[in-house]
Parts: C-alpha cells; sequence; structure tokens
C-alpha cells in the first residue's frame, strides 16, 4: 500500500517541478536519514539549484508554499539543509 501512495506523490512533485519550472527533474522520493523528518525525503531542490541558479533552500520553499498537496499527504515540510519532507 504504501508503495502505491509513494509512487502517486513522485508523480505529483514530478509534475509540478514541470509545471513550476519546466524541469523533467522526476520526483525521487527516498527514507530520510532522520526519522524525525518524517515518512518520505524529497531531494529535488538540490537537484534543481544548480539549473535554476537559486539555493535548495529557496527552491524548496517555493515547492512548499505552492505545490499541492498530493492524495494520502498530510503535510510538506522543510527539514534539514534544504531537504522537503512529507508525513
Amino acid at each position: 500500500m504504501f508503495h502505491h501512495v509513494e509512487q502517486r506523490v513522485a508523480a505529483s512533485v514530478s509534475a509540478y517541478l514541470k509545471a513550476r519550472y519546466g524541469s523533467e527533474a522526476q520526483g525521487v522520493l527516498e527514507s530520510p536519514k532522520e526519522p524525525r523528518f518524517g515518512e518520505l525525503s524529497l531531494a529535488s531542490a538540490f537537484q534543481l539549484a544548480r539549473q535554476l541558479r537559486k539555493a535548495p533552500r529557496q527552491i524548496a520553499d517555493e515547492i512548499v508554499a505552492g505545490m499541492p498537496l498530493p492524495e494520502d499527504v498530510a503535510s510538506l515540510e522543510i527539514a534539514g539543509a534544504a531537504s522537503s519532507t512529507c508525513a
């Protein structure tokens, strides 16, 4: 079940990144290194930093502020240096 949720979230993130930034970057999700950072981690801000010439933290702020919550996701937060997490 969780794998299906993860796939839907990744697809939502990829669609948002394409719409917002015109980027073909994939919404690759991983398990956070620290359990307190949520259930899933998204490193897209780091992937886009060079392309957009922005700090990863700024990109993460934009993603969290602008991306509609995918189904089955309670919240998006920035945890650690600049990765967004899903809970």
